[in-house]
């Protein structure tokens, strides 16, 4: 009778040791991800980091935004402001008190998404009265690639006649990272999202000059 009761023992204890482990965490679930929010703001300080201010240090500016129409168009506009007083630019609170108005644009603000697999990717197979059955996937390798892009520029006039003072081309700014599996290894690829959090020495910067005459990179 003891013997039976131990080979059950034996056998459960060796199908736990089998079988994996299972943790699920509960999170909460914005309308946005953390990802495509990097994405995009990375590409935006990238793009920022492109545009050339040529104005004579001390120019009152207005920035007029009233056309610039993205995605996270605030943090671009502070990016973009950002940019005009490393360069030496005074910003102004209004269109009367400015020496010249910067009408800015954007092209492009959003994210692009591709996958790459060798195997079978998951499909469905209609069941007659039974709905459709859901087929998994079955991946030798994948890749899933992502990619933030930003696209703006400016044109700047001066209010008292209406000439033109500075100009930029449109700058572009690329962010992205890619991830891979292989025989369900996975790893990451690129330096958007990153794989840990920076210590404080890292996240030292210069503080800005008062004359607004130092360059800070986003």
């Amino acid at each position: 009778m003891i013997r039976p009761i131990v080979q059950w023992i034996a056998l459960a204890v060796l199908v736990a040791a089998m079988v994996p482990g299972c943790t699920k965490t509960k999170e909460s679930s914005p309308k946005r991800t953390a990802t495509e929010q990097i994405l995009l703001s990375t590409a935006v300080d990238r793009a920022a980091r492109e545009l050339v201010v040529n104005l004579p240090p001390g120019t009152k500016v207005f920035l007029d935004a009233s056309r610039f129409e993205a995605y996270d168009r605030g943090y671009a506009i502070s990016a973009i402001r950002d940019r005009f007083l490393a360069s030496g630019a005074h910003m102004a609170e209004s269109r009367e008190k400015a020496d010249v108005i910067a009408e800015l644009r954007a092209g492009a603000l959003s994210t692009n998404e591709s996958e790459s697999i060798v195997g079978i990717p998951s499909y469905s197979i209609p069941i007659p009265l039974a709905g459709d059955l859901e087929l998994p996937e079955l991946a030798l390798m994948k890749q899933t690639t992502r990619r933030g892009l930003a696209k703006f520029g400016f044109t700047a006039h001066w209010t008292e006649n209406g000439a033109l003072a500075a100009r930029t081309d449109p700058v572009i700014g690329i962010s992205g990272f890619d991830n891979w599996k292989l025989l369900g290894l996975g790893w990451h690829e690129g330096d958007t999202i990153p794989s840990k959090v920076p210590n404080a020495a890292n996240r030292e910067r210069r503080a800005p000059e008062k004359n607004g005459s130092a360059e800070a990179d986003p």
